[in-house]
């Protein structure tokens, strides 16, 4: 929760500080007046919204895959063992439900 406050906090600041779309809703405010600035602000900031939920969405695909990475290789490697020996099955058992349960916290 707190790491959503923060990346929120950070994109507000980015947002109010001037560049284009600043620009773009000052202008759009003073030629078609404070309604159209509204609308103009509104459709700006839902795509803020959907550009930060699509890089925290891609984020997590990225983590993910990283720690499936690293559990196969240590599945493949047999390093729960102490390296170089097969996996006994409980060990492997294990390994699956860490990865099942780390997928099914993102909902997969």
């Amino acid at each position: 929760m707190a790491a959503a406050v923060g990346m929120t906090v950070t994109a507000l600041g980015m947002v109010l500080t001037p560049g284009p779309n600043m620009m773009y809703l000052v202008s759009r405010s003073i030629s078609q007046g404070r309604i159209a600035g509204l609308i103009s602000l509104a459709g700006t900031g839902i795509g803020f919204v959907v550009y930060m939920t699509m890089a925290n969405v891609g984020l997590a695909v990225v983590f993910v895959a990283a720690n499936q990475r690293r559990v196969g290789r240590k599945l493949c490697r047999g390093e729960d063992q102490g390296g170089g020996g097969a996996v006994d099955e409980e060990s492997y058992h294990s390994m699956q439900a860490t990865v099942h349960d780390e997928m099914a916290m993102f909902g997969w």
